[in-house]
């Protein structure tokens, strides 16, 4: 048997909610197109790093240490580049030419803490996965039935999507 409340006749139950969201959310389309400018704005700088260290290679096949020294920090850059703009603003440059912003579900901002958790544990697990792991981080706000469709990334930093005017 359930055991269910009882409520005196007459009255009205409200069901208990959540705080607001900081902002209105962020639809998938523009999420998907800041995510695809960003990463051009990693894949770009990359490749040119991996043609100079590939133009640079003696006879025996070992690029000069020169290029090596050139290309470490766009190594260092790809890997920085989404923890930092989020950490220090809540926007990537896609997110900024899409309106878009990361922040706390509280509306505060996301802090180096919760930018480093969104950021770098879909990086552990798709790496200890082959890959598979990062694509279902990748598609998980499509397994949000809610408005806000909060990807796995969102769910363990503590944050949400939303749509800004700047």
């Amino acid at each position: 048997m359930v055991n269910t409340p009882s409520y005196p006749p007459g009255s009205q139950v409200i069901p208990p909610v959540g705080p607001p969201m900081p902002g209105p959310p962020a639809d998938l389309g523009n999420r998907f197109l800041a995510r695809l400018i960003d990463f051009g704005v990693v894949l770009v700088p990359l490749m040119c790093a991996g043609i100079i260290v590939s133009a640079t290679e003696d006879a025996s096949g070992e690029p000069n240490p020169a290029a090596i020294v050139i290309a470490l920090p766009v190594y260092a850059f790809a890997i920085l580049y989404e923890f930092v703009m989020l950490g220090r603003s809540g926007q990537t440059i896609g997110k900024r030419v899409m309106k878009l912003k990361v922040v706390r579900v509280d509306g505060q901002p996301l802090g180096w803490g919760s930018a480093a958790a969104r950021v770098y544990v879909q990086s552990i697990v798709s790496g200890c996965t082959c890959g598979l792991g990062g694509l279902l981080f990748a598609l998980s706000p499509l397994f949000d039935s809610g408005p806000w469709k909060r990807g796995w990334p969102d769910q363990i930093a503590s944050s949400v999507v939303i749509r800004v005017e700047q």
